[in-house]
């Protein structure tokens, strides 16, 4: 069954815990492994802009070493939160953020992992577009009259000259213009 991503707002509920696409075996390893789960979910994020994004064993050692320092792991997991609610225009704050990875950890992994998939995140940070592009399209060879040489004078056969296109693209084949004539009226010599 094929999910379609909610515009400006969760897809899932946070109480879905069970719900496809990550179903209920995601929600036990939530429940008994939080470091593993927010590894696996960051682990689906861009690099460039959350800590340790792309990485899952990274993560998952970052969120244990800073529960265990400062008893309050839930700090990574609201940045990353922050993370996909920016992505996707969800609204909320960093105040209910840390609140909802506070008390409930594994209701936010799970509703993280599901809206990362539904919306089409691939682990090493691999993050769709927000605006499809177009692939790219074969270049075709075509040949095209050259632009007369320096003091060649009208007249000569024009040479071609091969140029690079896109397929659909209009090419204009154009006889270069003939050059003016100049006539100096010839002076005899004395």
């Amino acid at each position: 069954m094929a999910f379609a991503p909610a515009h400006n707002a969760w897809t899932t509920e946070l109480c879905d815990c069970a719900a496809e696409p990550s179903g209920c075996g995601f929600c036990l390893y939530a429940c008994f492994c939080q470091p593993c789960a927010y590894g696996t979910n960051v682990e689906l994020m861009d690099p460039a802009v959350v800590l340790c994004g792309g990485e899952c064993f990274a993560a998952c050692c970052s969120y244990y070493l800073v529960g265990v320092f400062t008893g309050f792991p839930c700090v990574l997991h609201l940045l990353a939160r922050g993370y996909i609610r920016r992505k996707y225009n969800i609204p909320g704050d960093s105040c209910a953020d840390f609140m909802i990875t506070w008390c409930c950890t594994p209701c936010a992994l799970c509703q993280e992992h599901r809206e990362l998939i539904i919306r089409g995140h691939k682990p090493g940070g691999v993050v769709p577009s927000m605006h499809p592009q177009v692939a790219p399209q074969p270049q075709m060879m075509v040949m095209v009259p050259a632009p007369p040489p320096m003091g060649v004078q009208p007249g000569y056969p024009v040479p071609m000259q091969a140029a690079y296109v896109q397929p659909g693209m209009q090419v204009a084949y154009v006889q270069p213009a003939p050059q003016p004539v100049v006539a100096y009226p010839v002076v005899p010599k004395q």
